[in-house]
């Protein structure tokens, strides 16, 4: 996190939103007295692509036959 001193915030706003855009997060104060963080804003989860795990997973072809080990509760 980057620390920027309050008027140099206001003359480099525009810079510093760029950044933000970019990851970066700022925390913009006094020497003494930090007055408020800057940070991107969690944009949530990632939308899903159908197709992206193909030919990643093997079905077998008896996948839906029953279990033996379960005859008995059938």
């Amino acid at each position: 996190m980057k620390t920027i001193a309050l008027n140099e915030a206001y003359q480099k706003f525009a810079s510093i939103l760029d950044g933000v855009t970019h990851g970066e997060e700022f925390l913009i104060g006094t020497p003494s007295v930090p007055v408020a963080v800057v940070i991107p804003v969690h944009r949530g989860k990632p939308i899903r692509q159908p197709g992206t795990a193909r030919g990643q997973v093997k079905i077998s072809a008896d996948f839906d036959s029953p279990i033996s080990d379960f005859q008995g509760h059938m």
